[in-house]
């Protein structure tokens, strides 16, 4: 589900920014929730995969 998500990003018109689609990532209902990480690195290792 993630690769399509990325695809459609990457071949949408508009540039959407981090903070609008990383939120649907997390949160696939209502764009809401927030993940919850171990610890700082375990979230820097997940956003840097997805982003990076």
């Amino acid at each position: 589900m993630l690769d399509g998500c990325f695809a459609a990003l990457m071949s949408g018109p508009a540039t959407i920014l981090r903070g609008e689609w990383m939120r649907w990532v997390w949160d696939l209902e209502k764009g809401e929730d927030s993940p919850v990480f171990a610890n700082h690195q375990q979230a820097e290792r997940i956003i840097g995969l997805m982003t990076g």
